[in-house]
């Protein structure tokens, strides 16, 4: 996967769950400083819950805090922290309330000549039960689509080390 990111694909992760590599939860996230997913839970105190204006939320409500009304079931407990800065910030949430935390919910990577998407929102599991994960899913497709009939690009001459480095060798 990471050679044909890395050649100009694009990867959407649609569950972190999918990064998971023993008791690494983050273990094969394609990024050198991988991180982790932190639980941010929404109880008495909730957190904010915030999107960006992005190709990835045509056709829903974004540009600010995320309408609870409306992404309910969509909104995760999960957020990747500490990892490297991505390329595109697309969606993330604060708590200030009993302490102050922060992560992103979703965010686009650049590796070689391509790209990934990395998501916590729950996304897979309300696909056919929720509009705007339908949607969503759709709008991450085109987006990942943009490219499609370009030629891939030579692999970097250093890749092997970049493997290396990520912790894939």
């Amino acid at each position: 996967m990471a050679r044909r990111v890395a050649r100009g694909c694009t990867a959407i992760f649609l569950s972190p769950d999918i990064l998971a590599k023993g008791d690494q939860p983050t273990g094969w996230l394609p990024l050198a400083n991988k991180g982790a997913l932190a639980t941010m839970r929404n109880w008495v105190y909730l957190k904010d819950e915030w999107t960006k204006r992005h190709p990835v939320f045509d056709g829903l409500p974004a540009g600010g805090l995320m309408d609870y009304t409306f992404y309910r079931e969509i909104i995760p407990d999960l957020a990747f922290v500490g990892q490297d800065p991505p390329a595109e910030v697309v969606a993330g949430a604060i708590n200030t309330s009993q302490d102050c935390a922060s992560g992103l919910l979703m965010s686009a990577y650049q590796l070689g000549a391509g790209r990934f998407l990395l998501n916590t929102l729950n996304v897979r599991q309300n696909l056919g039960a929720h509009p705007a994960a339908d949607r969503l899913l759709l709008n991450m497709l085109r987006c990942a689509s943009r490219d499609v009939g370009s030629p891939l690009a030579e692999l970097p001459a250093d890749f092997p080390a970049q493997l290396k480095t990520l912790g894939y060798e």
